[in-house]
């Protein structure tokens, strides 16, 4: 039959069939993928208030313009009940909760810190635009009681003008600096006898504080210093850089989105494909790939496959012996297996003697025959078959 007979009958070519193999596995392996690092991707489609945010409530350009100025800037993704286990750094670690935190979520973070911690309160509230992915609609502004939630000790207040305040810096920040935002609607400030002033108005509300409790602690009121909406202006990127750069005191900033709900979750399969884990994972894969290849082709040629009854005078030979070994009587068949050792020599028993005397062998057929008839067990009855084999082969010249 040719080749292209055999194909004809076939359901699929070889080629076709390892094809399918290989699209399912590679299918498999995306979707796996996909899988497990689906919150990473859809992070930057989130538009909330936090660093990976695109929107105008978002840090992304906040980000960005740090990064392109040369500062160590990251973004972390561990969840406050992770903060004990997290060894304490110096920096500044930048927290953008939610409308929907309060003070006791961020406690652990703030605690685990030795650098400097920005806490900037929310603003605003708006909902996701369905025609742009990553964009907001419709912004209003939040409740003062649900702004303070965040607050230790204080409240926030909110001015009902719009306004382009002219800034007044004080320690950390450059001293005496005046810094001019973009233009902002209804400014928040910080209340409370706790705080200290970093950054004032020109009615000498805080907008930036220190904790006076919590040395490490700033507290940012208005978040449009600092989000995208605020970077829309030189004057508001320069006045965005500079609170930073003077919060940070040279060290590295860090953007938490985990009170933002986009913490990294503990995964299994992530852990599998990521190092170090990940050359056990690669081992594992070449011997499952060795495995499959082996299994794919044959080495050596095909076994034929023996019949469930066996035929043939070997296979009655074969279930007479072992009929004899479950009756244990083989030891009986010693007799006729000197009888059978005579005929295999083709000569009388009268030649035999002849013989043997002329050969010079000390045992006698009459001697041996007795030997195997007299076994009582199989040890004797294998002692005197092998006498007997030998002896024949002596006789008859067959061993050489």
């Amino acid at each position: 039959m040719s080749r292209a007979a055999r194909l004809a009958g076939a359901g699929f070519s070889p080629v076709a069939a390892l094809w399918l193999i290989l699209v399912g596995v590679l299918s498999f392996a995306a979707f796996l993928l996909l899988t497990i690092y689906e919150p990473e991707l859809r992070a930057g489609q989130s538009p909330g208030g936090h660093a990976l945010s695109r929107s105008a409530l978002g840090y992304a350009g906040l980000v960005r313009l740090l990064q392109d100025q040369g500062v160590p800037t990251g973004i972390s993704r561990t969840g406050p009940e992770d903060a004990a286990s997290i060894p304490a750094a110096a920096g500044l670690l930048v927290l953008t909760p939610g409308p929907g935190s309060a003070y006791r979520e961020i406690a652990p973070l703030i605690g685990a810190r030795t650098g400097a911690v920005l806490l900037v309160l929310p603003k605003w509230a708006a909902r996701p635009d369905p025609d742009h992915p990553g964009w907001l609609r419709d912004p209003r502004l939040l409740g003062l009681p649900t702004v303070s939630r965040l607050l230790d000790d204080g409240k926030v207040s909110r001015s009902e003008e719009p306004a382009t305040p002219l800034l007044t810096a004080a320690a950390p920040l450059p001293a005496k600096r005046r810094l001019k935002p973009a233009p902002m609607e209804g400014v928040q400030s910080v209340l409370g006898s706790d705080y200290q002033p970093v950054l004032t108005d020109p009615n000498g509300r805080l907008l930036l504080a220190r904790h006076g409790g919590l040395g490490n602690l700033y507290v940012l009121a208005d978040p449009d210093l600092l989000n995208n909406r605020g970077l829309r202006s030189l004057e508001g990127a320069e006045t965005a850089f500079a609170i930073i750069d003077g919060l940070r005191a040279g060290g590295s900033v860090r953007f938490d989105v985990s009170l933002n709900g986009l913490a990294r979750q503990r995964n299994p399969m992530r852990l599998a494909l990521e190092p170090p884990f990940l050359a056990a994972t690669l081992c594992l894969l070449a011997a499952a790939l060795l495995t499959a290849w082996h299994a794919a082709r044959r080495f050596g040629p095909a076994r034929a496959e023996a019949a469930a009854l066996a035929l043939g005078s070997r296979a009655l030979a074969d279930n007479t012996a072992g009929l004899l070994a479950m009756a244990q009587r083989e030891h009986r068949m010693g007799g006729r297996y000197a009888a059978l050792t005579v005929r295999l020599t083709r000569l009388n028993p009268e030649a035999l003697e002849r013989r043997r005397k002329l050969l010079g062998l000390k045992d006698s057929l009459a001697a041996l025959r007795e030997a195997a008839e007299a076994a009582t067990n199989r040890a004797e009855l294998v002692r005197a078959a092998r006498n007997l084999h030998r002896w024949r082969q002596e006789l008859t010249r067959e061993r050489r």
